[in-house]
């Protein structure tokens, strides 16, 4: 079991000490400790990742630790949020290449199923329901198309992620399946937040997703 490797289950409670502590510096505005903490969250979870890949250096755990990286670049110019949005646009960018490294991991074990294409119908509908009312406070026009090929990507890749279902119903599949719908759930608040309507704790909402989600994908690698 994974929590009987010590060295995953030191770094387990590493991540889960500065995701308290980036909860608590978001919820008391303590700026320099969020700033802080921040990136050390998922700077645990590639290290996670890194031991597994030395342990079995296969393709897909080396394309899983190349989207946590650009994850934690895109996690970086989140911090510094600006009025207008602006910050978003490189946030955007890496979070995109990320999710297109992870789709090319995911399709390894992927299957695909009829049920796929509705989901995907769904996602788009929900998606130009969510676009409609934007109201998009940003200085880049490419920003516009970025958010929407954005939010397709990450739900293809979702699309993907649960198609390891379909192969074999295992903890990998599992710990894929669910870590990308809690991302997905995470960067549909993080979209609400941003372009719709202010969410009361954004930030905290946001995180409770976000870092799981990353980590669940995170310990697919040890399979």
């Amino acid at each position: 079991m994974i929590i009987n490797d010590l060295i995953i289950l030191f770094f387990l409670l590493l991540f889960l000490f500065f995701l308290i502590i980036k909860i608590f510096s978001s919820f008391k505005k303590r700026i320099f400790i969020n700033y802080l903490s921040t990136p050390l969250i998922i700077f645990n979870v590639i290290i996670i990742s890194l031991y597994n890949f030395y342990n079995n250096p296969d393709i897909y755990n080396l394309l899983i630790t190349l989207g946590l990286i650009l994850s934690l670049i895109g996690d970086i110019f989140n911090l510094f949020e600006k009025p207008d949005n602006s910050h978003l646009f490189n946030s955007i960018l890496f979070f995109l290449l990320a999710h297109l490294i992870y789709t090319i991991a995911f399709l390894k074990e992927y299957s695909f199923s009829i049920y796929h294409i509705f989901i995907l119908i769904l996602f788009i509908i929900i998606i130009a329901y969510l676009y409609k009312r934007f109201k998009i406070n940003i200085s880049y026009n490419l920003m516009k198309i970025g958010i929407i090929i954005y939010m397709v990507i990450i739900s293809v890749t979702f699309i993907i992620a649960i198609g390891n279902l379909n192969t074999k119903i295992s903890s990998k599949s599992l710990f894929i399946s669910s870590g990308m719908f809690i991302f997905w759930l995470s960067d549909l608040f993080l979209g609400i937040n941003a372009f719709i309507k202010k969410i009361k704790y954004s930030s905290i909402i946001i995180w409770i997703l976000y870092a799981p989600g990353q980590l669940l994908i995170t310990l697919s690698t040890y399979y």
